[in-house]
């Protein structure tokens, strides 16, 4: 059976669906006040081979940020 998901995440070399909060826990770790986006991004892609593009890493941010209280 087909899963529709966000997502497909190489996890210990089997292709799995993933939700789109997926690596959010990621993410939050690298958010800090005051600290750019672009910085943010520049740096998950250079540190983490996760195979994402830059825009999939700005609207998380961006719902990451939205969503805080």
């Amino acid at each position: 059976m087909v899963e529709n998901a966000p997502l497909r995440v190489n996890l210990n070399g089997h292709l799995v669906s993933a939700p789109a909060d997926f690596y959010d826990s990621l993410l939050e770790r690298q958010i800090q006040p005051g600290r750019p986006i672009v910085q943010i991004i520049g740096e998950m892609l250079m540190r983490y081979s996760l195979g994402l593009p830059d825009w999939w890493y700005r609207a998380r941010l961006q719902h990451i940020l939205s969503t805080r209280g």
